[in-house]
């Protein structure tokens, strides 16, 4: 993912996208369950919002292809 892209953006594709758990991406993120729960619904909110909504849909896109892709390459090379 591009360096620009805030955590809670992040977070929130990971949760969405992947269907991560909350608590494993608060011990990721090294912060408490809470925090990540109110970055994902800031950005829920934020997806009113017909620019933010196709940035996410483009970024969640790219997320998933990297998981479909990388993850099976990662996995021959272990």
């Amino acid at each position: 993912m591009p360096g620009w892209v805030p955590h809670g953006a992040l977070h929130y594709l990971a949760h969405t996208e992947t269907g991560a758990p909350i608590r494993a991406l608060a011990r990721q993120a090294g912060c408490h369950a809470s925090t990540i729960m109110r970055q994902i619904r800031r950005i829920e909110t934020r997806r009113d919002d017909p620019l933010v909504d196709a940035a996410l849909r483009k970024l969640g896109a790219v997320r998933v292809a990297w998981i479909v892709l990388l993850a099976p390459q990662q996995e021959r090379q272990r």
